[in-house]
This record gives structure tokens, C-alpha cells and sequence, in this order.
């Protein structure tokens, strides 16, 4: 099974046609790392997880699907500064205003997603403003969870995901706090290899990328 394929998609908001390459939502990546990137693929597939609209700007992960609100938000001067704004990569600068769209619609775990991929272009680049972004992302996961919007198949993945995001950020504490959450909410034995590198990363004050375990 092929992971892209070029689709022609007409947006949900001015309803015009662009054509994409897009991601396959049913191939499954072998290697990820602990914040669910794929570990030798994503320099490929990072620029097709976001979509813009070629003429009003919309930025989503489909935009065939109309986000609520999305066609006065767009038009925003906050908006279309993050589309604007030169201090990052083009691509940073697409999943910062898809996150932003997410969640001033209180879409936190989509918001969380944009932003942590917009962190890995940035660190892709070197870019000096990548904590920044890191920390927006952190800050939409720990909003998803605390409204209960899933962004990982279990409960025990998703803290280990938040600690994983704290670890790389240096917060080391909380990174401990949340990986020892996920150890209790009954992980699965590959969750829970995980859950014992990231452990041994977290004593370290590694913030360095770390692959998944293959179990």
C-alpha cells in the first residue's frame, strides 16, 4: 500500500479546487518515534498532513471539511499574520495557522497535533524559535486531555505522548509525572517499553528524539 496518492479537493469554505498530494490514512508507519513522528519518513510525508487553500488561505488537514467559524477566522489579521509570518518556514507557518484555526474553535487535540508538527520543521531546520512552538503544543495537549478529546488510542498513550512533548521541551518534572501516569492506566506491553525508555531518558535530562520499541 502506497502512504501518498494526488487527489483534487474543493474547499469547504470559498469552494475552490486544488490539487494535493495527500497522505494515505490507511498505511501504517513502521518505525515512530515517542511523539508518534515517523522516524525515517517524515522529511517525506510532514508537508502533506496540511492542506492550504490555494485562494482563501484555509488551512486544515482536509479542506473539504468546513471547520465551525472557519470562514470569519481566516480572514483575521491573527490569521493571516501566522500564514504571513517570515519568522518561520513556509510549512511551520501552515500548521500554525491550521493549529490556531483548531483551537479558536476548541479543537485542542487537532490544535495539538498542527503545532507539534510545526515544532518538527522547525527542528528539521534548526530554527531558533522551535521551543516556542513546542510549548503551544504542549499546551493544546494538556487542554485535550483535560477536556477529554482523545489525540492517542488510549489514555495511558496520550500521557506518555504529553511526557514525551515536556521531556523534549525540558520540563522534566512534569514529563516524570505524566510518564508515571501512563505506567498506571494499564498500557499495553508495547506502551509499556515505552513507557520504560522514556524513564530512563526522563533520569538522563535527555531531550534528545527517541524512537518506539518494536514489540
Amino acid at each position: 500500500m502506497t502512504a501518498l496518492y494526488r487527489d483534487q479537493r474543493q474547499c469547504a469554505i470559498c469552494h475552490t479546487y486544488t490539487t494535493f498530494t495527500c497522505v494515505n490514512a490507511k498505511f501504517v508507519f513502521d518505525d515512530l518515534d515517542m511523539d508518534g513522528r515517523p522516524y525515517d519518513m517524515s522529511l517525506i510525508i510532514l508537508p502533506y498532513w496540511v492542506q492550504q487553500c490555494s485562494k482563501c488561505h484555509y488551512c486544515t488537514t482536509d479542506i473539504r471539511i468546513n471547520t465551525p467559524q472557519a470562514a470569519e477566522v481566516i480572514k483575521t489579521a491573527a490569521y493571516l499574520g501566522l500564514i504571513n509570518d517570515q519568522a518561520f518556514p513556509y510549512l511551520s507557518r501552515e500548521y500554525n495557522a491550521a493549529s490556531y484555526l483548531a483551537r479558536f474553535t476548541n479543537d485542542y487535540a487537532n490544535a495539538a497535533w498542527h503545532a507539534l508538527r510545526a515544532t518538527w520543521k522547525c527542528e528539521d531546520t534548526h530554527h531558533p524559535l522551535r521551543g516556542v512552538i513546542r510549548q503551544q503544543a504542549l499546551d493544546c495537549f494538556l487542554l485535550a486531555l483535560q477536556h477529554q478529546q482523545p489525540f492517542a488510542p488510549t489514555l495511558s498513550e496520550q500521557h506518555l505522548i504529553i511526557a514525551d512533548v515536556c521531556r523534549r521541551h525540558g520540563e522534566f518534572n512534569s514529563a516524570r509525572h505524566h510518564n508515571q501516569k501512563a505506567a498506571q492506566l494499564h498500557p499495553t506491553d508495547a506502551t509499556h517499553a515505552a513507557i520504560n525508555i522514556q524513564a530512563r531518558a526522563i533520569e538522563e535530562n535527555s531531550m534528545q528524539r527517541l524512537a518506539r520499541p518494536q514489540i
